[in-house]
């Protein structure tokens, strides 16, 4: 090998023989890498016309091979990309999770720096939360204080003051508090719900929720990076990659959340301390005074408060200004009880149809009559009489009935009535009834049927002849369920989930399910989806307490129905039954057999005491 090197222009030749043949060779090295040709024309390694030359380089025993140069065409399959926020410590197993605070109550104040590295990468704003959330209560409280800066350059807020925003999740009630100046101003407002966002200078709104209380799916995903001094304090680290994060003009396609560090888009920092789970002078703290009139407090009000309509669900005020009769036969007087207990009372006992409550006695006597006749009630005045209803569990069609035979025929005196035996019927899953009060057969008034209207679409399912006489009432599978509003199940696997149907159809879903439908999640996620539409979660019954979270646009429903219903037989169980046919054929030839037996075996005694006496 032949080299010659030229100091000024900081190149060289080299002459290598490689078995026999002559290979020629220039290089230069005006950056850190030295670069090889065959052309000594080619000057940059950014040519086209750059050929991959093979070099070898043989030193004593060192041999160096350079089979290939040239430049970096980039990486369409992305086989040297390192992944942004997953280093060697965030994709470590088995390390510790951070606590969940989404389903406790708890109270903290933080110091909020913002920065808006598109705008105004140089300077940052402050402000000053103060959050309350309350979960006995089922109430929301934020103070925000106004965003303060240095600079002269910063966006003017539209809002500059201190103010208060307050929840009442139970009530959907909503108050906003102007608290600055000296005297406060108070706006309300009704809503559905609600969502916790705080104005960015310059940015829009961004919703905090998603940024203090992570839900607990998202949580475990976090990973651990380790202990970090901040503030000369040691602190456990945890990282989070969220897809996005909303802002109301914005989108952030990609985030990495941690406890100190928020993506390069813009840098929100919160700084929370004195947080405590113990909730003490809520009332000082949530303070809605200011929403009222104070002329309105200067007057002493006296107000008695009596139901007298439909307000008790399952029943109506049948009669006013009179009680039962605790001595007639048809009543059973059970005590002293307000009158949501002893609508209670009433409402777990099949027996009781009916029940009187007394406003200042609290006497609370049930009936065995629906409509109780004269004889077994008296006046009596600030009491009333309280019916039970049925057909708060069914939907009315006026005008219709179905045009197949009932499963069962009753005369009955009311459409409640056959509300009530469709609910309580035994022999077969009554999911409908048609009341026909003007039909010529007295005995075909209440007709009970297996199937609902609307699972039929032919219109050929009416009949057209007695549509004028008759109402047709399809059971309301949603009456069987209790519902807690801003909350869902979390902790438990979901046996399936059905998108884009209403509640109702959720409900019957989980009504007729196939396995043990006990509770289920009805969500509803804000968007351009149909109105009164959402996903469906069924869950199935589990031994254990049933943990929920809140959730501003879910709601949780469990069963609460009668437990004796006959619900919709699984497959399995659908196999194993008999008809009444069958149970009938078996049961008689029981009684075939029994007798066959008996006779038989007073035959065999007869024969032997024969036999013994000849013997004799």
């Amino acid at each position: 090998m032949t080299e010659y090197y030229d100091t000024k222009q900081i190149q060289g030749y080299l002459r290598l023989y490689n078995e026999g043949i002559v290979i020629e060779t220039y290089y230069n090295h005006d950056t850190n890498e030295a670069f090889f040709y065959t052309d000594p024309a080619i000057s940059s390694s950014g040519s086209a016309y750059n050929p991959p030359t093979p070099l070898r380089i043989v030193q004593g025993k060192e041999v160096s091979d350079i089979t290939m140069m040239t430049e970096y065409e980039g990486d369409p399959e992305e086989k040297f990309l390192i992944p942004v926020g997953r280093t060697c410590t965030r994709l470590a197993q088995g390390l510790r999770k951070p606590p969940d605070f989404a389903n406790v109550s708890l109270e903290f104040h933080a110091e909020i720096m913002f920065r808006n590295v598109q705008e105004s990468p140089d300077f940052y704003y402050s402000s000053h939360l103060n959050f309350i959330r309350d979960l006995s209560s089922n109430h929301l409280s934020a103070i925000f204080e106004p965003w303060a800066t240095s600079d002269r350059n910063a966006k003017k807020m539209v809002f500059g003051g201190t103010y208060q925003e307050i929840y009442d999740y139970e009530n959907g009630i909503y108050f906003k508090i102007n608290k600055t100046g000296h005297r406060e101003s108070c706006t309300m407002n009704t809503l559905d719900g609600y969502k916790l966002e705080m104005e960015l200078p310059g940015f829009g709104k961004l919703g905090m929720v998603p940024v203090i209380f992570v839900e607990e799916k998202d949580l475990m995903q976090a990973s651990y990076l380790g202990i970090h001094y901040e503030r000369g304090m040691p602190t456990h680290a945890f990282e989070i990659i969220t897809d996005g994060l909303g802002g109301g003009t914005s989108k952030i396609k990609k985030a990495a959340l941690t406890y100190y560090y928020l993506g390069p888009y813009f840098d929100i920092t919160l700084n929370i301390h004195d947080l405590t789970t113990v909730m003490e002078r809520m009332n000082e703290k949530m303070s809605v005074l200011s929403c009222y009139d104070e002329n309105e407090q200067s007057f002493t009000w006296f107000q008695v408060g009596f139901p007298v309509g439909s307000e008790l669900r399952g029943f109506t005020t049948s009669q006013f200004g009179v009680h039962l009769k605790a001595a007639a036969p048809s009543s059973l007087h059970v005590g002293t009880f307000p009158l949501e207990d002893c609508s209670d009372i009433c409402r777990d006992r099949d027996d009781c149809l009916a029940f009187s409550s007394c406003l200042a006695s609290n006497e609370c006597i049930l009936s065995f009559d629906r409509t109780p006749p004269s004889d077994a009630v008296e006046k009596q005045t600030m009491c009333s009489v309280f019916s039970k209803t049925f057909t708060v569990s069914f939907n009315e069609l006026e005008g219709m009935s179905l045009a197949m035979k009932a499963k069962k025929f009753a005369a009955v005196p009311d459409k409640e009535d056959c509300a009530r035996l469709c609910l309580g019927e035994k022999d077969f899953d009554c999911k409908s009834f048609d009341y026909c009060s003007l039909t010529r057969d007295p005995a075909t008034v209440c007709r009970l049927h297996d199937t609902h209207l609307r699972e039929y679409g032919d219109p050929a399912k009416l009949d057209a002849k007695n549509a004028e006489k008759c109402f047709h009432y399809s059971k309301k599978y949603l009456y069987d369920f209790s519902k807690t509003k801003s909350q869902r199940i979390f902790g438990r696997q979901a046996f399936t989930v059905i998108n884009q149907v209403s509640v109702e159809e959720c409900a019957r879903q989980c009504w007729e399910a196939t396995f043990e439908c006990k509770n289920f999640d009805f969500c509803s996620p804000p968007g351009t989806r149909k109105l009164g539409y959402g996903d469906c979660t069924l869950y199935a019954r589990s031994d254990g307490p049933i943990k929920t979270t809140m959730s501003p646009i879910c709601s949780t429903y469990t069963y609460t129905g009668n437990p004796d219903m006959v619900q919709a037989p699984s497959v399995e169980q659908s196999a194993a039954l008999h008809s009444n046919a069958k149970a009938g054929g078996l049961a008689f030839f029981m009684v075939l057999l029994g007798i066959g037996i008996g006779a038989a075996a007073l035959f065999g005694y007869g024969f032997y005491k024969a036999h013994r006496a000849n013997r004799v």
